[in-house]
């Protein structure tokens, strides 16, 4: 028989198509992926910009496995296709909880230095995820005026009874009661502020979460967890303490242990930031806010950007 003239036309591929709900997925496990941390699927859902059944949910997740989108590592799932990501994940889980039992003696130590109003844990703690060489992050809330008073007695308690071992003892974040605003707000800061733990001045830490309800534009799903808030007994020593250190001339002093602070980062960390607006950008000293971060957590929103593109042309997919 000759060759059928007939010819049958060439069928162009075509991308697959999600739908929003995949594409909100997408998101979360690619924010989660920048710090090789596979999510369960309750974890996945809490941290969505919409509310999906668990039926749905395990069904819009078993299709984007299905067709390569994501790779399931036993109860986890993620972009990255590493059985050793489970692996990593459970071992830090187990210390966290082991961080987070002997951390409570701290806290009760914590709580009874003077102007402390409300403690939060805050880092990859209270995220449930710990390394043998991370510390306990503490998020403070203060009293007005005293930020910087509060951090130089948190700093001397450290060196002379704890021998400089901050393992426990990390004070980062110092806010006062009076500012509970977060003024950078993107991502990553909604993210440290949603899975911040409260453990100490319920009331304080209600505000807090008001001031910062602009974080549900992010994650409106994800809930504060209250289960670890500490109750202390009654406090001699520091309304004591808090009234020798009520004279307006500690104002000045705490100015000045503002600025000795400020100036001893500089001489430690400058060098290690290639702009003084990176390194700007990584600590913050008013008279309100005492932050000092030395990694670039800042660089985060813009690499979730660069991870969603790199995504995008590696699976030939529309996510954004």
């Amino acid at each position: 028989m000759g060759e059928s003239r007939f010819k049958m036309p060439l069928v162009q591929p075509t991308l697959l198509a999600l739908n929003a709900f995949q594409k909100d997925i997408l998101h979360v496990i690619l924010y989660s992926d920048l710090f090789y941390y596979p999510l369960t699927q309750d974890e996945i859902g809490e941290r969505l910009n919409r509310q999906l059944e668990t039926g749905i949910l395990d069904q819009e997740l078993s299709f984007l496995v299905d067709h390569g989108c994501l790779h399931q590592l036993g109860p986890y799932y993620s972009t990255i296709n590493d059985p050793d990501l489970r692996i990593r994940r459970q071992n830090g889980n187990r210390l966290a909880r082991h961080y987070l039992n002997k951390s409570i003696r701290f806290l009760k130590i914590m709580s009874g230095f003077p102007f402390v109003k409300a403690i939060f844990i805050s880092g990859s703690i209270s995220k449930n995820f710990a390394e043998k060489k991370g510390d306990v992050d503490f998020f403070i809330i203060c009293k007005d005026g005293r930020v910087w008073l509060l951090k130089t007695m948190l700093i001397l308690f450290k060196k002379i009874f704890l021998f400089n071992n901050h393992k426990f003892f990390c004070a980062n974040y110092i806010l006062s009661e009076n500012h509970l605003e977060i003024q950078v707000k993107n991502i990553y800061t909604a993210y440290e502020v949603r899975t911040l733990l409260p453990v100490y001045g319920s009331r304080i830490c209600r505000e807090f979460i008001e001031a910062n309800n602009w974080t549900n534009q992010y994650l409106p799903y994800l809930d504060y967890k209250f289960h670890l808030m500490h109750q202390p007994g009654k406090q001699w020593i520091k309304p004591i303490l808090e009234w020798l250190f009520s004279w307006k001339i500690i104002d000045s002093v705490d100015t000045l242990m503002m600025k000795l602070i400020r100036k001893n980062w500089i001489r430690r960390y400058r060098a290690n930031y290639g702009s003084s607006e990176a390194f700007e950008k990584m600590l913050s000293t008013s008279k309100h806010a005492s932050r000092a971060h030395h990694r670039n957590f800042h660089l985060v929103p813009e690499l979730l950007k660069a991870s969603i593109k790199k995504y995008e042309q590696e699976k030939q997919l529309n996510i954004t």
